[in-house]
């Protein structure tokens, strides 16, 4: 059930609109009906890696008994890509 006024999970443009994810992250999880906390990890191309490596270690401190963690890149602007070219990255 969404509350009223709150626009449904695919009608939000995850990052196209806000340049910090972390309310989506929070948006997911509460769509899914999800408890404690929801972060939002931004460190470019390591995103699902450092994700995995929190949710791990909550586990193992007991800070948790469960996690999920998911990641997903999306570079649909060509002035992303204009752009790291400009930067010398490579392809």
């Amino acid at each position: 059930m969404v509350a009223p006024g709150w626009p449904r999970l695919h009608d939000i443009e995850l990052g196209a609109r806000c340049a910090r994810p972390a309310p989506g992250a929070g948006r997911v999880a509460y769509v899914h009906g999800l408890t404690g906390p929801a972060l939002a990890v931004d460190t470019a191309c390591s995103t699902g890696l450092v994700a995995v490596a929190q949710a791990h270690a909550a586990l193992l401190l007991g800070h948790c008994a469960a996690a999920l963690a998911a990641a997903a890149n999306l570079l649909l602007s060509p002035a992303t890509h204009a752009g790291f070219a400009v930067a010398g990255a490579p392809h």
